[in-house]
């Protein structure tokens, strides 16, 4: 279990987090939802070791994480096989395995085929598909996603929360999810944190115990839950 016991901080003037707690079960998908500035990235942030906090204590976190950012930060002079090799070299020290770990991960997001392609030669979904595949193949504990799936159609977004959903059954590790898209959050989280407020409080908790593979926008209980948060926002 993570655990995150009166979390300060502060940019300047602005005070993001002053006594926040928050626990994290581990092999959850946990959601942070919320309006855009309100601290979500800033926490990702602060559990990664990317910026310090400036108060409290934070148990459990693993040395080990992956992080799939808004941007897909695919190395444009690697192809999609060496981009994700480049992570692995200390992670995975055998080749043969390493090989076998690449392909396996790529064929589970549908990219196998284009394993010798160039960032450019890629679409953005397919690209975002190459960092998820990345992500996962990186043998992490936790896994911090955000806003992966920003600035796509919906589409596009069921095909990767699909293949996410697919490399998520594969280990279970424990997710920290950002987003402010509430369909995103029903598709995948188990636990839903809206977050509200600054500094930043826990507004309320949605749970969700429909099996991620059996979800679908349009089934009734989704609409309940859906319709529940809204009333909440």
């Amino acid at each position: 279990m993570i655990q995150i016991k009166g979390l300060n901080k502060k940019f300047g003037e602005l005070n993001i987090f002053e006594e926040f707690d928050l626990n994290i079960d581990n092999g959850e998908i946990i959601c942070l939802l919320g309006e855009s500035g309100c601290g979500k990235t800033t926490l990702l942030n602060i559990l990664s070791g990317i910026i310090n906090p400036d108060g409290g204590e934070i148990m459990g976190m693993s040395k080990d994480i992956s992080y799939i950012f808004q941007e897909t930060r695919l190395l444009p002079w690697y192809s999609v096989y060496d981009n994700i090799n480049f992570i692995l070299k200390d992670n995975i020290k055998n080749k043969a395995d390493r090989k076998n770990t690449i392909e396996k991960y790529l064929d589970i997001v549908k990219l196998l085929d284009y394993k010798n392609y160039y960032p450019k030669q890629l679409s953005g979904g397919m690209k975002q598909r190459v960092s998820i595949a990345r992500a996962f193949a990186y043998k992490s504990d936790i896994l911090f996603m955000d806003e992966p799936f920003k600035g796509l159609d919906f589409e596009l977004k069921k095909k990767l929360i699909n293949s996410f959903i697919d490399l998520w059954n594969e280990d279970k590790r424990t997710v920290l999810f950002v987003t402010h898209e509430i369909d995103e959050a029903l598709l995948i989280a188990d636990k839903i944190y809206m977050l509200k407020g600054r500094p930043v409080k826990i507004d309320n908790l949605v749970k969700i115990d429909i099996p991620k593979k059996d979800r679908k926008i349009s089934m009734n209980k989704l609409q309940e839950i859906k319709d529940n948060i809204y009333s909440l926002l």
